[in-house]
Order: structure tokens, then sequence, then C-alpha cells
């Protein structure tokens, strides 16, 4: 993930940060735990007391150097508690997936009733949005599942069968949200709502194709703002 700004403006802190284990750039780290050096990446189940987003990738040592210089590592990353990042959705736990369209079987004339070959279930107070057809580019909260169907409240277009749209359980400020990381920690599964892992705030989804759309996120547990533990 990327930095993409801070809340309160300015520019971003970037502390050397000690490493206790190999890092690679763009994923979140926390401090160090008994037993280890210095910091590591945060796991899907263990999130707390973010330090921030490291800006490289960087090789963790343990062993003397042979030409005498230090051992030692540390790596640029970015600590300010209001900054904020954009992450790549992705469709699988592998980086870069593709996100699954959702193909319109039922039409709505409507427009309050998006019926597709594709299962909602994991998406309840999500987001959806059209790829093709009159809605394409126009974005929903979702506001009830059931199945392959999705409601909201505010209408579509009229949907005709055949046209896709993309959904994510993710909506821009939507509460107590909570995201699991790729496996290399750097972009967002996008396969329906984690309970108890890294909790977010969401300032916006920016709601493209299947290989490209994000998120842009705001960690709600850094060792640095008032909601560290």
């Amino acid at each position: 993930m990327d930095y993409a700004g801070r809340i309160g403006g300015g520019f971003p802190w970037i502390e050397s940060v000690r490493l206790g284990a190999t890092v690679v750039a763009g994923a979140p780290i926390k401090g160090a735990l008994d037993g280890a050096s210095g910091a590591i990446t945060i796991t899907n189940s263990a999130f707390l007391d973010i330090i921030g987003v490291t800006q490289e990738a960087v090789t963790y040592v343990t062993a003397q150097q042979t030409d005498g210089s230090d051992a030692d590592r540390t790596v640029k990353t970015i600590i300010n508690p209001d900054a904020f990042y954009k992450a790549k959705l992705s469709g699988g736990t592998t980086e870069d997936t593709a996100l699954t369209l959702a193909t319109v079987d039922t039409a709505d004339s409507t427009g309050l009733s998006v019926e597709t070959d594709f299962t909602m279930t994991d998406y309840d107070n999500g987001t959806v949005w059209g790829v093709s057809g009159a809605n394409k580019g126009r974005v929903r909260k979702i506001d009830e599942i059931s199945g392959a169907h999705a409601s909201v409240l505010v209408p579509f277009e009229a949907i005709a069968v055949g046209d896709t749209f993309l959904v994510s359980p993710l909506h821009q400020f939507g509460l107590a949200q909570t995201v699991e990381l790729t496996d290399a920690f750097t972009q967002v599964l996008n396969t329906g709502p984690v309970s108890g892992h890294v909790p977010v705030t969401v300032l916006r989804l920016l709601t493209e194709g299947a290989t490209d759309s994000f998120a842009l996120l705001v960690w709600r547990d850094m060792a640095l703002n008032c909601a560290a533990t």
C-alpha cells in the first residue's frame, strides 16, 4: 500500500525503525515483542499498536558481518497516526488477484435490486458499483443482502440483464470496520467482512474495475494515537 496523505496536512514523519524481521515495502509493522530484537510485520490476528507503514524492503540479519559493518537493520517507516494509505482491493489472498464481476441475471426497472450470479452474503452494509451498462461508475451503499441479491435505498438507473457490478464489504466511514490483509500484507482482501482483524476507517473507496479498485484507509489502533492498547 502507498502513502496517500495526512488528515492534518503537512509532510509525513519518516522514522528509521529497528527491525526484528525481514519486511517488504508498503506493509504495516508493529513494535518489538518480548524475545524479539525489533519491529515486525503485523499479522491479521495480531495488529495492535501499529507503528506505521514501511517505505522500503529490508532484509533482517542476525550474523556478524565479515566486513565489520553493523548488523543492525532499520526500515524507513511513516509513523503519523493521521496518515492514510491507498490499498488495492484484492479478490484473493495473493496480491493483485482480480475482483469477481457480478453479472445481473434478473432485470429491475426500479434500480433498487441488484440480482446477479454472485453470492452477496458477505457484503451487507458494503458498497456496490456499476462496471458496465447504464450504471457504469455509479456507487451505492448496500442496504440488505439475500443470496445473490443486494438491495439499495437510493436507486440506480434501470438495471438490465448482463450489466456488471462489483461489490466490497467496505463503505466510506462505515462503523467498526475491519479488514484482512493479503499474504504480503500490502493489499486488502475484498472477499467479505472480517471480525476481530485489522481495524480501519475507510475515508473513500476508489471504485473502478476488477483490477484497479482501491480503499483509502486510516489505521485505528496505532502506537502514537489514543486507541493504542
